[in-house]
């Protein structure tokens, strides 16, 4: 039998251990290709503590929080997918709403092709960056997405893993 000194010294490992399996779970939900190597390791680290706890609290007939280790890594697991859901479509509509600002710039303007001086003139936010992309277009950049010929291109996730 345990002492009951040992119990809460694993308790304690098994906390930290589940809030860093917790955030790399969250982490390889933003970034996809990442769960492909992390999240059965993650998993089977908390399966592993799971079980453990599952037979210490039939032992005290008392659940404990450990019991589900499992269930909280995937429960961040898909916090970490909806969250680069959500924000892969803020930055296609920050991006858009700047392609709006252009084309009524271009419109107010009443001109086809933009000019280097148009460039400059045209006012988007700070974090946007506007480039000239073949002979009468442009290319507008946020973050790791750019938009051009009417399309939102995201790079894809892997470069962020390897």
């Amino acid at each position: 039998m345990t002492k009951f000194y040992e119990i809460r010294l694993l308790t304690v490992c098994g906390f930290i251990t589940l809030c860093i399996c917790s955030f790399l779970s969250f982490w390889a939900g933003r970034i996809i290709p990442a769960s492909i190597i992390f999240l059965p390791i993650l998993l089977i680290i908390g399966l592993g503590f799971s079980i453990y706890y599952i037979k210490i609290s039939i032992q005290n007939k008392k659940a404990h929080l450990l019991c589900f280790s499992v269930l909280i890594i995937g429960i961040f697991f898909a916090i970490g997918i909806v969250y680069d859901v959500q924000l892969r479509k803020h930055t296609e509509n920050y991006l858009l709403n700047a392609a709006i600002i252009v084309e009524e710039y271009k419109k107010n303007k009443n001109i086809e092709i933009l000019t280097e001086e148009d460039y400059k003139k045209i006012v988007l936010p700070k974090s946007i960056r506007i480039y000239k992309y073949g002979d009468n277009d442009y290319r507008l950049k946020y973050k790791n997405t750019e938009y051009y010929d009417n399309k939102i291109v995201n790079p894809p996730t892997w470069h962020l893993v390897f």
